[in-house]
């Protein structure tokens, strides 16, 4: 490419990079390098205004960044319940291990609504390591406390009691 050429596309293609009017997410080969950008994909996740095929390439992506700290922070800060849903299924959808973080999606599950018990659910049950015994065990505990006092979540809470009291018994 010549330099008049170079010149030209950058020029043509300046506006694009505006950030008043667009988001603008560059993804390189190895996937999201910045943690900018990868807070901006998880953003844009978030928001739900992407094709499926445009949310497949930025899940691929956010999977090879490494993305635990920066997607728990998140969540963590997220009061927008159908946001948060969104983003707690990102953890099944590129397959995280949530062993060290299950009791954080037990707590998530139990604050949230029924779409977010969903999705603590579905990340719960892709565990496969062992859990320490005293996290089943505190888990179980909220849990009861949780289904009696949350009655819009209580069919998914039970759900994931069961999953929890199957792992206590062996």
């Amino acid at each position: 490419m010549t330099k008049q050429s170079e010149d030209s596309f950058e020029k043509n293609n300046q506006k694009y990079f505006d950030e008043k009017k667009f988001r603008t997410i560059i993804i390189g080969k190895d996937g999201i390098k910045d943690t900018g950008d990868l807070k901006d994909a998880i953003d844009e996740i978030a928001e739900g205004k992407l094709l499926p095929e445009e949310r497949e390439a930025l899940l691929a992506k956010i999977k090879a960044s490494n993305p635990e700290k920066a997607l728990l922070k998140v969540v963590s800060s997220v009061k927008d319940k159908t946001k948060k849903a969104r983003l707690i299924s990102i953890y099944w959808e590129i397959g995280l291990d949530c062993t060290s973080d299950f009791l954080f999606f037990v707590k998530q599950a139990c604050e949230g609504d029924y779409m977010i018990a969903m999705e603590c659910l579905t990340v719960i049950e892709t565990i496969e390591s062992e859990i320490l015994s005293a996290d089943l065990k505190a888990a179980q505990q909220l849990l009861t406390e949780t289904i009696n006092s949350n009655p819009e979540s209580a069919p998914m809470l039970e759900e994931i009691l069961v999953w929890v009291e199957e792992r206590i018994q062996g």
